[in-house]
């Protein structure tokens, strides 16, 4: 049985399918520029995802979440975690996530990549970038 892994990022871009509806910024480049983006520093975007819509409203966290997964033809999963009870534990978990999206990635990138090495060692070759999608065979 294949496990498939895909970043919220991976997941939104193949909704999008290169409507170009969201677009990206990688705030970690030396070109980033907070007053191009609304004002948002390296510091606030590390803290919580935001978007830009474009009228200039900023909108972040869950509200975020939704926003894009409704842009991209998602509605249904953001309607979903709208919900009063699915909102509160939507929020409990994202809130969870970013607040430790740093140390829970490494781990989550060591289990992948001891994965890689047992699989690479059976012949098998089945993941990609850890950025895109990763099908690991548990």
């Amino acid at each position: 049985v294949g496990l498939v892994f895909m970043s919220l990022k991976t997941v939104l871009k193949r909704q999008d399918r290169e409507r170009g509806l969201i677009k990206f910024v990688n705030i970690a480049e030396d070109t980033y520029n907070p007053s191009k983006n609304m004002g948002i520093t390296y510091e606030e975007a590390m803290e919580t995802i935001h978007v830009i819509r474009p009228d200039g409203e900023v909108i972040y966290g869950t509200d975020a979440l939704r926003a894009m997964f409704k842009e991209v033809g998602l509605s249904w999963a953001a309607d979903l975690s709208a919900w009063p009870f699915v909102s509160k534990l939507v929020d409990l978990i994202y809130h969870f996530l970013s607040s430790n999206r740093i140390s829970l990635g490494g781990a989550f990138d060591a289990i992948i990549a001891a994965k890689r090495v047992e699989m690479s060692k059976k012949g098998v070759e089945s993941c990609g970038d850890l950025d895109e999608e990763c099908s690991v065979e548990w």
